[in-house]
């Protein structure tokens, strides 16, 4: 089974490292999403190998631009499977 683990630091201020842990080969897609429901950044979109891997990411959009202060989603699907872990970005 693949688990999301919680964001660290969490709360952040700057950049938070996101990790997860696959028991098999899979597709995986990260994204997080502000709670609007909108999609703030992709930060994977590929097939993965089993296993820990980590990501951090920056605090910043698909544009670039530092997000706002406040609760960030971050969505992990592997397969059919979703989890989701609440971050909170502090400046």
């Amino acid at each position: 089974e693949s688990v999301l683990q919680q964001n660290f630091p969490n709360p952040f201020n700057g950049s938070t490292t996101i990790r997860f842990q696959l028991a098999a080969a899979d597709f995986v897609r990260l994204d997080l999403y502000n709670p609007a429901g909108q999609r703030v950044r992709r930060l994977i979109d590929e097939a993965r190998k089993p296993g820990y891997h980590q990501v951090v990411w920056d605090g910043k959009d698909e544009q670039g631009r530092a997000v706002s202060t406040g609760l960030y989603l971050a969505y992990l699907q592997v397969g059919e499977v979703v989890q989701v872990k609440k971050m909170l970005l502090t400046k």
